[in-house]
């Protein structure tokens, strides 16, 4: 699990979005969770998931 600060999202949104891309993304604010990032499609590099 990544994680990233709000104030890293303001100033960088395209790196927490090319890291929710490998793994969810925790939001933290002020030292605690606040938020969930979690990718609508993986990259085509990544393996997908089986079912089951």
């Amino acid at each position: 699990m990544e994680t990233v600060n709000v104030s890293g999202l303001k100033n960088n949104p395209s790196e927490a979005l090319r890291k929710s891309h490998r793994d969810l993304v925790v939001v933290m604010n002020r030292d605690k969770p606040d938020a969930l990032m979690v990718a609508t499609r993986r990259r085509s590099s990544q393996p997908r998931p089986r079912a089951g």
